[in-house]
């Protein structure tokens, strides 16, 4: 069974009056290794508006200015205000990764799943994230009746994969994470940075990888 890792990041809580700054994915395989490499994975970047002024919080904007995102987005408007005709900057850190302003996304996501949905021996996919009814939120704001095509209504959340008798409340990513290295140990390739939608993606995959593991639905590591 493939499932479709999301991640946004925003410049707030409200999908009807903030906007999208980062979009991030990737594909598991349950049929894979544990430690098997990320499928399909990629990362666009949204240019809010040339000024680069809208509404993000103060709170926000110094979480991303710390995971070096507003540097990226910054950096991104510099290369398109020198050439007005660019529609998308090319991202270098990235295998599959491009820097867009908010007219191009649903252009660019649809090209970035293409080749995620032609993977797939059926029509939809499962589709994983912590809390991603969030993600879809704002992803829907982009182009609703495509999202919804995408995926089938049945979700992995990470939280409810490492809830634990004793827990007051659901658990962040970061706990699941901890709690899946604890268990299992590290994933070969590291999360990095936190709140950055790809990375997050990472943590979110060797969370569900490791709470299927331990439930005995995933393939164990080869040894």
């Amino acid at each position: 069974m493939k499932i479709v890792i999301l991640d946004v990041e925003t410049t707030g809580t409200n999908p009807e009056t903030d906007t999208l700054l980062e979009i991030g994915g990737a594909v598991i395989d349950t049929k894979d290794d544990v430690y098997a490499p990320l499928q399909f994975p990629f990362r666009i970047i949204i240019v809010p508006t040339e000024d680069l002024k809208g509404p993000i919080s103060l709170n926000v904007l110094a979480m991303h200015s710390l995971n070096g995102l507003w540097a990226e987005i910054k950096a991104a408007n510099d290369e398109m205000l020198k050439d007005k005709a660019a529609t998308k900057v090319v991202l270098q850190n990235a295998e599959r990764g491009f820097a867009v302003r908010p007219s191009k996304v649903s252009v660019i996501l649809e090209q970035m799943m293409r080749p995620i949905m032609n993977s797939l021996s059926t029509k939809k996919a499962c589709l994983g994230g912590k809390n991603v009814e969030f993600d879809l939120s704002f992803l829907r704001k982009i182009d609703d009746k495509r999202i919804d095509q995408y995926f089938i209504a049945r979700k992995f959340d990470p939280a409810v994969l490492w809830l634990q008798e004793n827990d007051q409340r659901p658990p962040s990513l970061d706990e699941c994470y901890i709690r899946t290295i604890n268990m299992f140990g590290p994933p070969e390739e590291s999360a990095g940075q936190a709140h950055n939608s790809l990375n997050d993606c990472r943590m979110t995959a060797w969370a569900i990888r490791g709470g299927l593991r331990r439930l005995g639905l995933y393939k164990k590591a080869e040894v």
